[in-house]
């Protein structure tokens, strides 16, 4: 495998690849036999892929999604109101999009494509808040951003 490959398959930007580039390249010409330079790309691959996932760390926020089931249409024909408890799900996203998409994957991983309130065993992820042009199956009451709220203020302040 190349040593671009080895790099750019290890990190997410091209600037970050290009960086590890030059550091290796600068290796080599410090007289570094082919197997270190080898170890020495994989240790620099690894490095920088470290570094992007604190970066994306540090980007991302809590938020605490509210919402309650809409209405559904049952096999009869007739509106239904689905009788399931509202969601309250906390979230690590770097913004408001990106958080109704991370939390709409969280919740197909609980229910799976079958809510029998619903009367539906077809569910999709893209269906919880209505992405790429779906009905929502969830009703956003309020999105917090931060740490979650609690009713307890002394758990506030817990380590």
């Amino acid at each position: 495998m190349n040593t671009t490959k080895k790099i750019t398959d290890r990190v997410e930007t091209y600037e970050q690849a290009r960086d590890a580039m030059l550091a290796a390249d600068h290796s080599v010409k410090a007289g570094y036999n082919e197997d270190q330079v080898n170890r020495l790309h994989d240790g620099l691959a690894a490095d920088a892929a470290d570094l992007v996932q604190e970066l994306a760390r540090e980007q991302r926020e809590d938020f605490t999604i509210v919402a309650d089931w809409e209405t559904a249409i049952g096999s009869d024909g007739e509106t239904m109101s689905p009788d399931l408890l509202p969601v309250v799900i906390t979230v690590q996203a770097s913004d408001q999009e990106v958080a109704y998409w991370a939390a709409a994957h969280k919740l197909f991983d609980y229910f799976g494509p079958v809510i029998e309130a619903l009367g539906r065993t077809d569910v999709m992820d893209e269906e919880f808040f209505g992405h790429q042009g779906r009905t929502a199956l969830l009703r956003v009451a309020a999105i917090f951003r931060g740490l979650p709220p609690l009713a307890d203020t002394e758990l506030c302040h817990v380590p």
